[in-house]
């Protein structure tokens, strides 16, 4: 139980396999609620010597206590595959996430995917202090369109996240994107709001979701959005479009 911190896998039986390098585990379970399969690997030389495998079909709650609010953007069951390699100081991941029989929802860039419809993400870095996800390569691949760049994800609340696509095709959007938002703490630490800046160039964004977000979020919240724009085209929350559009805009605290 607690393998990792809120994740916990059980098994009634694993495959184990040791030589004079290192031991091999191998197992079929339960991640927390959902099924998957798990390989360990730890060397007997040097320090932090192992490499970890999964593969499951996840609820969207399981990947949550793996992933922070996870399960805002995603219902329905994903298939994860995922391997962490440990040596010394340094690491390396790489992952994938089937979307095929989930629905997902990111408002910020107005992107919505049925289920059923074909989605993966793919991606490769590191885990920087067990406090964000440091990717690399990053890589939304759709039935109609690929969407390359880079992302820090956060692990723990209140760790800042930050997503950048040097071309974001998702959705109606033909664009260079980056997002980033950070929280707005009390002396205690409790956070009160979000901070959000989001800079876009390109062909079109779609800022539907954008705006409608950010209007729910400021309701009860000390929040704000910092938007730099500078498209071809820019589709707003009633489906009017501004063409050649710039601007500059802070909405919030």
């Amino acid at each position: 139980e607690n393998v990792v911190e809120n994740v916990d896998f059980s098994s009634s039986a694993a495959d184990i396999v040791a030589d004079e390098n290192g031991i091999d585990i191998k197992s079929e379970g339960i991640l927390n609620s959902s099924p998957a399969y798990v390989s360990v690997w730890a060397g007997f030389k040097g320090e932090n010597n192992y490499t970890v495998k999964l593969n499951t079909q996840a609820k969207e709650d399981d990947v949550a206590k793996l992933v922070k609010d996870f399960d805002q953007y995603v219902t329905g069951n994903t298939d994860l595959e995922f391997e962490y390699k440990s040596n010394g100081k340094t690491n390396s991941l790489i992952g994938k996430l089937d979307f095929l029989e989930s629905e997902v929802n990111f408002p910020y860039i107005s992107w919505l995917k049925k289920k059923g419809e074909f989605a993966v993400i793919s991606f490769t870095g590191r885990n920087a202090d067990f406090r964000v996800l440091d990717i690399k390569n990053l890589q939304l691949t759709t039935s109609n369109s690929v969407s390359s760049g880079r992302a820090i994800i956060a692990l723990e609340k209140g760790a800042p996240n930050e997503v950048y696509f040097s071309r974001l095709r998702a959705g109606e959007n033909d664009a260079e994107l980056y997002y980033s938002s950070s929280a707005v703490t009390d002396k205690k630490k409790n956070i009160l709001g979000y901070a959000d800046i989001v800079k876009v160039t390109g062909q079109l964004f779609n800022a539907n979701g954008l705006i409608s977000n950010f209007k729910s979020s400021t309701t009860s919240t000390k929040s704000s959005l910092t938007l730099d724009v500078n498209v071809d085209k820019l589709k707003m929350s009633n489906g009017e479009v501004f063409n050649n559009f710039e601007a500059h805009l802070k909405c919030g605290m």
